[in-house]
């Protein structure tokens, strides 16, 4: 799983335009339209998980209940934090592959699932 993660940080940090490709604030942020281009790049959307469903995880962890918090002010309004991005990872991987290991009357690993989703979509890098 390490060597998973350490392709991913590799992945993310030489994509331009996504993690670390500006400056100032934004160097540590992913915009929706880069993330956007991630999803679609990596052919991640299938019978499990829509474009829309993507799209909406971004919504879902980008939102800030504090907007006067210290981290809600480093924080970029339209665009998702490292943390958050990780967050983002976790929640396709769980709704792609541990919803369809419900549906089969499976237990689903988020573990697991999380890996996979790494070595099927994030691993070659868009």
């Amino acid at each position: 799983m390490k060597e998973v993660f350490c392709a991913v940080k590799a992945l993310l940090c030489g994509v331009g335009g996504l993690v670390g490709g500006q400056v100032g604030r934004a160097a540590f942020a992913i915009s929706e339209n880069a993330y956007m281009q991630l999803i679609k790049e990596t052919n991640m959307p299938d019978e499990h998980l829509t474009v829309e469903e993507c799209s909406k995880i971004f919504i879902v962890v980008n939102f800030e209940e504090d907007k006067k918090s210290a981290q809600s002010i480093v924080n970029e309004d339209k665009a998702l934090m490292r943390f958050e991005l990780l967050e983002c990872i976790v929640r396709i991987a769980s709704e792609k592959f541990c919803a369809a290991a419900l549906a089969r009357g499976e237990e689903p690993d988020i573990s697991d699932a999380v890996e996979r989703l790494c070595v099927e979509h994030l691993d070659e890098g868009p």
